[in-house]
């Protein structure tokens, strides 16, 4: 593997309050990338874990609930792409149209090399959805994962 390769991150992030069935799979998952960073095929995986919705304020000095400097830092990401993180995220007016909530998904993976986001699961493009379970298939197999860079083909088949 190339010293370039070996700069890919995942980093994880998975709603905290799950039913049964959402958090077994959850940690399958990160199971199966701990075992692609002992296998050397990612540097490091680093978990965030967040709600399933949040209020975003509205106010610029205000800190945000984890989940919203991210969503906006994905979505910058797959701005000018061909993919898109909604529905996986979803923005609606709250009650009386005061505030925004912000619903987060189950489990997302930002992929990162050197610092900068260049793959992005889970997210939709005109051929249809790429989820987690694609990234860690392509990434498992040596096919390429970052997909908001310039030019970049997607390898693992949409579902």
């Amino acid at each position: 593997m190339e010293d370039a390769d070996r700069q890919i991150e995942l980093d994880v992030y998975m709603r905290a309050f799950t039913p049964d069935a959402a958090r077994r799979r959850q940690e399958a998952m990160l199971e199966r990338m701990r075992e692609l960073r002992d296998r050397g095929l990612v540097e490091a995986v680093s978990v965030t874990r967040w709600s399933n919705q949040v209020s975003v304020s509205r106010a610029r000095d205000r800190e945000q609930p984890v989940g919203v400097e991210t969503y906006r830092e994905l979505d910058a990401a797959t701005d000018g792409t061909e993919l898109s993180i909604e529905p996986f995220f979803r923005e609606r007016s709250g009650a009386g149209g005061n505030r925004t909530v912000l619903s987060l998904p189950v489990l997302c993976v930002a992929i990162r090399r050197d610092g900068e986001i260049t793959g992005v699961y889970p997210c939709s493009a005109p051929d249809g959805s790429y989820s987690v379970t694609d990234c860690l298939d392509a990434l498992a197999s040596g096919d390429d994962v970052e997909n908001v860079a310039e030019d970049v083909v997607l390898d693992p088949e949409p579902v």
